[in-house]
Parts: structure tokens; C-alpha cells; sequence
């Protein structure tokens, strides 16, 4: 579960970064995760946090999350942690 947390603040500070800089004010609340919040947090509750991050983060510009330090390979690797942690 550190891995799935790890990676949900990761994509989740990129997307949150790009809808800053969009002045995106409901997409920032939807990823306003902290290592702190997840490091409290049920199984559960990280797996629905990533499922939201995950989506959320497909609705970006694959071009705007590189600008953010995250690639497509990060991406699908998240994707991979999420569905294994959802088994």
C-alpha cells in the first residue's frame, strides 16, 4: 500500500499543479492529496483516493503531466498499481 500512496501523491501534486496553472478550482479539490492524509487512511480509502487521482489524471494532457515530471510510463505504471491493489 506505500507504493499506491507513494505514486497518489506523485500524479496527484502533477495533476493538482496543472489545474493551478488552469485555475481549475474543483480538479485541484479532487486531487488535494497529502502524504500526511494518505498515511491515515483505511486500505480502502488510498485505493478510492487512487481511483479518483487515476481518472482525474487521464483527463489531462498526457503533454501537460510530462511538464509536471510524470510520463506516460508512470502513468501506466500507476494504472497497473491500482488494479493490482484493487484485487
Amino acid at each position: 500500500m506505500d507504493n499506491l500512496s507513494n505514486y497518489t501523491v506523485d500524479i496527484a501534486g502533477a495533476v493538482y499543479s496543472y489545474a493551478e496553472k488552469k485555475n481549475d478550482v474543483v480538479l485541484k479539490g479532487k486531487v488535494n492529496y497529502k502524504r500526511g492524509a494518505l498515511a491515515n487512511m483505511t486500505p480502502g480509502e488510498i485505493i478510492s483516493a487512487a481511483n479518483t487521482v487515476q481518472a482525474e489524471a487521464k483527463k489531462v494532457p498526457a503533454a501537460d503531466l510530462v511538464k509536471e515530471g510524470i510520463s506516460a510510463d508512470d502513468l501506466k505504471a500507476y494504472d497497473e498499481m491500482v488494479v493490482i491493489s484493487e484485487l
